[in-house]
Parts: C-alpha cells; structure tokens; sequence
C-alpha cells in the first residue's frame, strides 16, 4: 500500500491526478469478489486519508485521484 501511497503522491506534485488501474488498487482491495459498493466505499476511504479525492472509472478498474479541493 505504501508504493501506491508514495507513487500517487509524487504524481500528485507535478500534475492534477494520477490514474490508478485495477493491478495497482489490489492492496486496497485485495477481496476481487467485494461488492462494487463497498469497494467504491474503500477507494474513497483510502483517498480520503492521504487527502485526496477519487473518481471511480468502470467501477474499480480504474481510479482517478487528485488533490482535495481540486476537482
């Protein structure tokens, strides 16, 4: 989860969001079989504790984080 952490915020310094695909969220769903809900539910959980927001792009494959405040 840290490599996620450190690689989306570095992308974060230099641009307005990082899109992360379904191989690259594995750590914060590690359950495939989690109800589309409640893995929407962790995406926004863990962007929300590192300060960002999430944009959720065919539900869970891909997700787009950016700065709080700034989408």
């Amino acid at each position: 989860m840290e490599d996620l952490i450190r690689r989306v915020r570095d992308h974060l310094e230099v641009a307005k969001s990082y899109t992360a695909h379904e191989i690259e969220l594995i750590p914060i769903l590690p359950n495939e079989k989690m109800h589309r809900e409640r893995r929407a539910q962790a995406v926004h959980a863990f962007a929300k504790e590192n300060g960002w927001s999430a944009l959720i792009l065919d539900p869970s494959v891909r997700v787009t984080f950016s700065k709080l405040g700034s989408t």
